[in-house]
């Protein structure tokens, strides 16, 4: 057995000989897995059980908030859980210099790395996403603009390279608007030019933005969807949907739309806080007639109560997924 270990993909794009090498890509941890690196038994079961408790819920909850502050990098989460014991104040630093470095790391491999993409291109769609990402308010993300990402270039054509090679390594994540009524395949009816980008790890993207631990414990992101959308993005990597795929329809946009083993488009609407009004969910069963529906909100959820329009909490997304997308109940 031949073992090649790297501490990057970002110098590995090519040169494997055909038919010698097995892919397999590492994401940031998921959510699961951040609970498992804490060692938390008695919330990892209730957890893996789907509990549907006021107690669990606040627990869970407030791990969730951690996650959206430490990301998925391994390092940062085990410099998190690793000086549990210290203050606040001292985790909190510790974590954000790793988060600092690791950025830094990136940008450097920009330069050393991108061959014919033009660095500067590449870091200025690197740093475009979170701050378009940030001027959502309470709204869904909009489709990733190009106009004033770099000087005198506002086509598609002029970023194409960049966004590749930013995507090739797993830096961004794409999600597709399909406009109308969506059908399977869903990747028949996406445009190459439209799209919205995600950053791959949801602990950098609020980094980048400067967006404090105090605010996220205080739950002041209530009103910043795009955390709670980046996040579940991020979970839907993890199970293999890459890229993603929207709806929208005039004023009505669905977060994600998703084709499950039959075929079924399935629609799954993100509500970052309590309020769980949805507008746009219900725009959408009027016009397309789905089979089920999925809600991902700030709430404890009714789950597998439902039998037909579910709502979950944001941190049982994976749940959610393996449950009405992946599974094998025909």
């Amino acid at each position: 057995m031949y073992v090649v270990a790297s501490g990057s993909n970002i110098g590995l794009l090519n040169s494997f000989p055909v038919g010698k090498v097995e892919y397999h890509y590492l994401r940031p941890l998921s959510f699961r897995e951040f609970l498992l690196a804490g060692n938390e038994l008695p919330l990892l079961k209730a957890y893996d059980a789907q509990m549907n408790s006021v107690a669990a819920h606040k627990q869970l909850f407030d791990k969730l908030t951690d996650y959206y502050f430490t990301g998925g990098m391994p390092e940062a989460v085990s410099t998190w859980y690793a000086l549990s014991d210290r203050s606040i104040l001292e985790r909190i630093n510790t974590v954000s210099q790793v988060q600092r470095d690791l950025i830094a790391g990136y940008q450097r491999d920009f330069g050393k790395y991108s061959g014919k993409a033009d660095a500067s291109l590449i870091e200025a769609v690197f740093n475009a996403v979170p701050a378009q990402l940030s001027e959502v308010m309470d709204d869904s993300v909009k489709r990733f603009k190009f106009k004033y990402v770099f000087e005198r270039k506002s086509r598609y054509k002029e970023f194409e390279s960049a966004i590749a090679w930013l995507e090739k390594c797993r830096l961004v994540l794409k999600n597709f608007p399909i406009e109308g009524r969506p059908r399977s395949p869903l990747a028949a009816y996406a445009q190459e030019n439209k799209f919205k980008l995600f950053m791959f790890d949801v602990g950098l993207l609020n980094h980048m933005l400067g967006v404090n631990y105090q605010e996220l414990k205080r739950q002041g992101f209530e009103y910043k969807g795009y955390i709670a959308e980046n996040f579940v993005q991020q979970e839907m990597a993890v199970v293999g949907f890459s890229p993603t795929y929207s709806w929208n329809d005039a004023r009505a946009e669905i977060e994600f739309i998703i084709s499950d083993r039959q075929g079924q488009i399935i629609p799954i609407e993100v509500k970052s806080g309590k309020r769980t009004r949805a507008k746009s969910l219900q725009s959408y069963i009027q016009k397309c007639h789905p089979s089920k529906t999925i809600k991902l909100t700030g709430t404890q959820g009714s789950g597998a109560t439902e039998t037909q329009h579910f709502v979950y909490p944001l941190y049982f997304t994976e749940h959610a997924l393996r449950s009405h997308i992946l599974s094998d109940d025909w």
